[in-house]
């Protein structure tokens, strides 16, 4: 681990093959091979997941399961305020799965932004619904939206 006093920030990198930085809270475990701690220019804390992330947050719906290259959690308070995975995403919450290029998860409304490319659509599979499109907005609540790529359609 590195601290950087003057920048308040702090980062944490793997040791040997197969081992992997672990943080957890009360509503949130990661497994990465490397974490930064790091505040952004209005205050927010930010820690900087990379390499097989691999995430759990439990919320009002259930245990919201990640993996994906990249991820970021933006905290006020000590407490997540939105997630966002980039790179390439899955994700598994009870019987609903997604995947697309990125991932944005409001931590305190449940709800949840999945985008895809113009080369590969974003996927939610619900039960025995299946939506895609280049960017699906999966509220916490109601129905789930999926806008297409360009001329695609959904």
């Amino acid at each position: 681990m590195v601290a950087h006093p003057k920048e308040n920030s702090f980062e944490a990198f793997s040791t040997g093959e197969g081992r992997q930085v672990h943080s957890k809270s009360e509503e949130f475990d990661a497994r990465s091979q490397s974490l930064a701690f790091t505040q952004d220019d209005s205050g927010q804390r930010v820690a900087h997941y990379v390499g097989n992330v691999h995430a759990t947050k439990t919320d009002k719906q259930g245990l919201l399961d990640v993996e994906t290259p990249v991820l970021d959690v933006h905290l006020k308070d000590g407490e997540a305020q939105t997630i966002v995975a980039t790179d390439g995403v899955k994700v598994k919450q009870g019987i609903r799965k997604f995947s697309g290029s990125r991932l944005d998860y409001n931590a305190l409304t449940g709800d949840i932004v999945l985008t895809g490319t113009a080369a590969a659509d974003a996927e939610v599979y619900d039960g025995d619904q299946f939506v895609k499109g280049c960017v699906i907005e999966v509220p916490s609540k109601g129905e789930k939206t999926a806008k297409p790529c360009g001329n695609r359609s959904v």
